[in-house]
This record gives C-alpha cells, sequence and structure tokens, in this order.
C-alpha cells in the first residue's frame, strides 16, 4: 500500500515549439513547483523534437536532438536518422504516422512513448535524492497531460497505452483540456487578486510558437469557466481532471 502513496504531482505540456513539465513535490510541502532546466540558457522548456537512431531506437530529445542531428548534417549521416520536430502535431493530426526529416515515417505510438519515458525517467532521477525509506517510484507520481484545445479524437486512448509502453501506470495519468487550464489559472487569479469584484475586464494570452491568441473583453469569468467545463463534460473520460 505505501508504494501506492502520492509523493510528486507533475504536469506535462506539449507545445510545436517547445515542451517540458512541471512538479511539485509533496515530501516537502514548503517547497514550490519546480521546474526542470533545459538548455544553454536553463529555460523552463526544452524544443519539441525527438531523434531516433537508424534503427528506430531512442537517442535523444530536445536541445540534445538539435545539437546532435546539426553533427549529423556536417558528417552527412543525418538521411540515415529519423528527426521529428513538432511533437504536438502528432496530438492534433489524424495520422498514425509521423513524417520524419529523412522523409521516412514513423508510428506515432513509437514517438509518443519515447517522450513520456523519457520525461517520466528524467523526473524520477530528479526526485531520488533524499533517503532511501522515502525514495520516488512510477507509482508515487501522479501524472497531469495538458491536451491541445484541437487535440485527435483518440489522443486520451492513444496517450493512455503509450505511458504503459513507457512504463506508466495508466492509473496514475491525469488529462486536462488547455482551455480549461488557462481559465483554471485565470479564475484562480481573479479570486485571489481582484480588489474591486465589479471589475470583470481581462485579457487572455495564449503565446505560442506558431500562433498566438489574445483575448481583451468583458465577461464574467465564472460563468465563462463554467460554460466551457459544462460545454466538454460528455468529452472528458474517466481520468480527466
Amino acid at each position: 500500500m505505501s508504494a501506492q502513496v502520492v509523493k510528486v504531482l507533475a504536469a506535462l505540456d506539449v507545445g510545436g515549439t517547445t515542451m517540458g513539465y512541471s512538479y511539485k513535490d509533496l515530501r516537502d510541502y514548503t517547497k514550490e513547483v519546480q521546474f526542470p532546466e533545459w538548455g544553454p540558457h536553463k529555460g523552463n522548456k526544452t524544443r519539441s523534437c525527438v531523434l531516433l537512431t537508424p534503427n528506430r531506437l531512442f537517442h535523444s530529445l530536445g536541445y540534445e536532438v538539435e545539437w546532435k542531428f546539426a553533427e549529423l548534417q556536417k558528417t552527412g549521416e543525418s538521411p540515415a536518422w529519423f528527426y521529428c520536430q513538432n511533437v504536438k502535431r502528432i496530438l492534433t493530426d489524424k495520422q498514425d504516422y509521423v513524417k520524419c526529416h529523412n522523409r521516412q515515417t514513423v508510428p506515432v505510438m513509437e514517438i509518443l512513448t519515447s517522450i513520456l519515458h523519457y520525461f517520466s525517467s528524467h523526473l524520477l532521477d530528479t526526485c531520488r535524492e533524499g533517503p532511501e525509506d522515502d525514495s520516488v517510484g512510477p507509482h508515487n507520481v501522479r501524472w497531469v497531460i495538458n491536451l491541445p484545445s484541437k487535440s485527435r479524437d483518440n489522443i486520451v486512448a492513444l496517450l493512455t497505452v503509450a505511458a504503459t509502453k513507457a512504463g506508466i501506470d495508466r492509473s496514475t495519468l491525469y488529462f486536462i483540456p488547455e482551455v480549461d487550464s488557462i481559465l483554471a489559472v485565470a479564475r484562480n487569479l481573479h479570486t485571489e487578486k481582484s480588489e474591486n469584484a465589479n471589475d470583470q475586464k481581462w485579457c487572455l494570452c495564449d503565446i505560442g510558437g506558431e500562433k498566438k491568441f489574445i483575448k481583451n473583453s468583458n465577461f464574467n469569468l465564472n460563468a465563462c469557466f463554467s460554460k466551457v467545463h459544462n460545454d466538454q463534460i460528455s468529452y472528458m473520460q474517466q481520468n480527466y481532471l
């Protein structure tokens, strides 16, 4: 039973340009939410790309992919490797295969499994510091995955299977549509920081690598949140938040 104790809560976001995760170590409630540092500038996300070897084995993810692939291009070896960019498109396209830089295709399941296995292993390595009797295993982590607003119809089933292949128990997975996550944060800010209950003017910005969305208008935030939740309730499945 103790092996099922939730010790870490992690949230994964996969974008078209960058991707990454944050986590909260529940073994120490005094700690804030943590973001791993990636790349030369130590940002809180890494590049949205994956590299597989000529034998289609996972090689690297993120910034390491760009560095390695640049070397392969210089030596002329790059056509034999499978370089996949813009991982978010896998979550929105309906295709079962993704076209790589070498014009060959790889099953979507292989790419998603590689990504989930990488981030899960990275998180466990990060959280393993501490006393042996309070170590963190896969069953001690709850993953919340942010889903794009225009996700493919079978996205939950696809990610669940990929997670299982990556060594993540399906019972530890939760999903939330990104529009709900944005409105939840906005609702929190409204509750905590609004000094005037009648001030309902908000500017919601979603600035991604390829598209930017800005909404600046008067609206009732609580009513908006409830409407989105009710409209999507039939789409949510067992482990949706």
